[in-house]
């Protein structure tokens, strides 16, 4: 019963819920395998504005230092989200096509030396989704103790209506940062189908179509 029950919702993939939800990763959870439904493990995909909290803290202070979200194999590489820490300086990356990042610097105040020693927590506020464009407004907001300097970018674009992320990339040149937790809220999402789901739904199709053109013989 359960095998259909998932089946059902691979196939109604594409509708958006309506109440904002909250899902959670964290490091005791290994490795980051995408938001996910609690109840049957779907994989979500972002259709409208949401909310990204990350905890996170650098080893070095002079590392060059990054952080991104990204969708896996079978998905378009559009829709990646990275930050990344160069000396003092954080940028803020997203991916509106396959090969280039638009750059968004938040300046000197959102700096790696607040971070080495402690752990921090950012969120970026995604709103004001335009559907036409595929683009947000992107608010940063600070922990208490830091000056928030440049924290708010217009027409910050993911290049895709369906932001899907599937993995977790951490980097750097001398020394990598963790991560130990994300928290994604939004009211607009959809559950997405994984890429080894596609066969499945492919060849169900295919199997249907040959029992139709069966029944008018």
């Amino acid at each position: 019963m359960k095998k259909y029950i998932t089946l059902a919702a691979l196939l109604a993939a594409g509708s958006v819920c309506a109440n904002a939800e909250t899902f959670t990763w964290n490091s005791t959870d290994g490795d980051f395998a995408g938001f996910r439904t609690d109840t049957d493990e779907l994989l979500i995909g972002i259709t409208g504005d949401f909310t990204l909290s990350m905890t996170f803290q650098l080893a070095s202070y002079n590392a060059d230092c990054v952080i991104q979200l990204s969708p896996d194999a079978g998905f378009d590489s559009q829709g990646s989200f990275e930050i990344g820490f160069s000396g003092a300086t954080a940028k803020i990356y997203t991916y509106p096509t396959t090969d280039s990042a638009s750059v968004n610097t938040t300046g000197g105040h959102f700096s790696a030396a607040r971070v080495v020693q402690n752990e921090a927590t950012v969120t970026f506020a995604f709103s004001n989704y335009n559907s036409a464009n595929n683009t947000y407004t992107l608010t940063v907001s600070y922990p208490d103790s830091w000056s928030a300097g440049t924290n708010a970018f217009n027409n910050v674009s993911f290049g895709v209506d369906s932001i899907v992320w599937e993995s977790l990339t951490l980097g750097g040149t001398n020394a990598q940062p963790t991560v130990s937790n994300l928290t994604l809220t939004t009211n607009s999402y959809e559950v997405v189908p994984e890429p080894s789901a596609f066969g499945l739904l492919a060849g169900l199709g295919a199997l249907a179509l040959v029992a139709s053109r069966r029944r008018r013989r």
